[in-house]
């Protein structure tokens, strides 16, 4: 039998949020003979790194997956597209000062017939809702996720902790660069996936994010996902994408 394929709905905003002047965020959805590919990174470091780091990271990974022929095992390419990613940036900064700590976290979801795969990197998440259910399936590369697995602190506490940014992997900077990378996830219609940057974790919960996206269409959620955040402080770069699978 063959696979099945599905539509996909992709929707998508990014705003610099209400703090910030510049937005370090990026992100990209491509479609190609590797199926649909949605990216968000969250990028940091200094006036000038963080917002170059978040573009360049994503646009080495499609650049990845367009030279792929059309048999590939998806996540081991995965893999390679973030690792083409991090040398990038590091090659990148080499060559000017100014870019010296410029880093970026990444979350990709890749849809290919009737499966997904999912890989991340940093604090940037991705949830995906099915049968009314929400659930997160990334982990946190980040202090304040260590210090929740070993009890030092609720994850309540971990919001608003004073070193909720110090990510323990991400891409650029000598961090850790080993990415996860899900196995394969059977999807079904109506499944929704979210990918977004810490700057709407923070300000919005996963209720929150479950009873919007299960309501709107693809692209006012991610507009009111944005808002919603926004309205509560604003205090970060703001980015969401949110892929569901139709007929």
């Amino acid at each position: 039998m063959a696979n099945k394929k599905f539509k996909i709905e992709i929707g998508n905003h990014s705003d610099v949020g209400r703090v910030r002047e510049i937005n370090e965020d990026y992100f990209g959805s491509f479609h190609g003979n590797y199926g649909e590919l949605l990216i968000v990174c969250d990028g940091m470091g200094g006036h000038k790194g963080g917002e170059i780091a978040s573009r360049l990271s994503v646009e080495s990974i499609r650049s990845h997956f367009e030279s792929l022929n059309n048999s590939f095992n998806p996540v081991k390419e995965l893999k390679a597209s973030i690792q083409s990613a991090n040398n990038n940036l590091i090659d990148t900064a080499k060559g000017d000062p100014a870019l010296n700590e410029m880093g970026s976290t990444v979350v990709i979801t890749l849809l290919q017939d009737d499966k997904a795969y999912i890989a991340n990197l940093g604090d940037s998440r991705i949830y995906m809702c099915r049968d009314g259910t929400i659930k997160q399936l990334t982990k946190d590369h980040s202090l304040v996720q260590q210090m929740v697995d070993s009890r030092m602190i609720s994850q309540e506490e971990a919001k608003h902790h004073p070193q909720k940014n110090v990510i323990t992997r991400s891409l650029g900077i000598g961090l850790l660069t080993e990415p996860e990378v899900s196995d394969e996830i059977k999807i079904k219609e109506g499944d929704i996936f979210i990918l977004c940057s810490d700057g709407l974790t923070t300000f919005v919960n996963e209720n929150e994010v479950l009873k919007i996206v299960s309501n709107d269409s693809v692209q006012d959620a991610a507009n009111k996902l944005v808002d919603l955040a926004n309205a509560r402080g604003g205090e970060d770069n703001i980015t969401v994408q949110i892929a569901k699978v139709t007929g």
